[in-house]
């Protein structure tokens, strides 16, 4: 059996190793991505380069192939184990009809869905359905959501969705949602209420959302709060 070795810290293409994952039998480790998310794969994907990001380099070359040909790419792409928006890829459970490549996906939320290969790599879903799903609280009535709804709902985009507009500010950059809040039932027991004419702010905008560090505040409060130089509203 060869050498165990540690590669702690070791980068490769977009992805530094942070520590080993002791949960499995072949050897496998935590690695941070230069987009910020954090993801596991095994060691010997990481070293023959056949894993570089967490998904996201996956995910930006899949766009250039939906503007160059209009479609997924036909040969079938590993995606074992990487991340789409609110989605970690679980398991290959065959093919459509039309030879697209199905994935069982574990959603941030708990629950599980199946898509296909295009759909990840475009971006077109990022999560079981619960980033559009209406949940029942009196908050997310059909055709008309409450502000705090609206509030939880804006954070999940931004921070969950390649494809929201300013996901590049806050997902792009590392900016995450607590496991704890990808439940609305949580972050309203949480938050409450979101009060008149007050939006959602980060107390330390170089942190994720959480209760711990995020308030309810005034618009003139937040703009005294938002990171330099930057020109855009930061949450409703």
């Amino acid at each position: 059996m060869p050498a165990f070795i540690d590669i702690t810290g070791h980068q490769y293409g977009r992805l530094i190793v942070i520590r080993r994952d002791t949960s499995r039998n072949r050897v496998h480790w935590y690695c941070h991505c230069t987009c910020g998310t954090k993801t596991i794969v095994d060691a010997a994907s990481l070293k023959s380069g056949k894993t570089q990001s967490c998904g996201c380099l996956r995910v930006e070359r899949g766009h250039d192939l939906y503007a160059e040909y209009g479609r997924a790419p036909s040969n079938k792409v590993d995606l074992l184990n990487q991340r789409f928006g609110m989605l970690i890829v679980t398991k290959d459970v065959g093919r459509t009809k039309d030879n697209q490549v199905r994935w069982r996906c574990l959603c941030d939320c708990g629950r599980e869905t199946i898509t296909q290969s295009g759909h990840l790599i475009s971006g077109h879903t990022a999560s079981c359905g619960c980033l559009k799903r209406r949940v029942i609280h009196g908050h997310a009535r059909i055709g008309s959501n409450s502000l705090t709804y609206a509030s939880w709902e804006a954070m999940i985009q931004r921070c969950c969705n390649p494809n929201a507009t300013y996901y590049s500010y806050y997902g792009g950059r590392g900016i995450t949602v607590c496991k704890r809040w990808r439940k609305f039932a949580n972050f309203l027991v949480d938050m409450g209420e979101r009060p008149p004419g007050l939006t959602l702010d980060r107390t330390n905008n170089a942190r994720g959302y959480s209760k711990a560090n995020c308030k309810w505040v005034t618009r003139k409060e937040q703009a005294a709060n938002r990171r330099p130089k930057s020109r855009h509203s930061l949450s409703p």
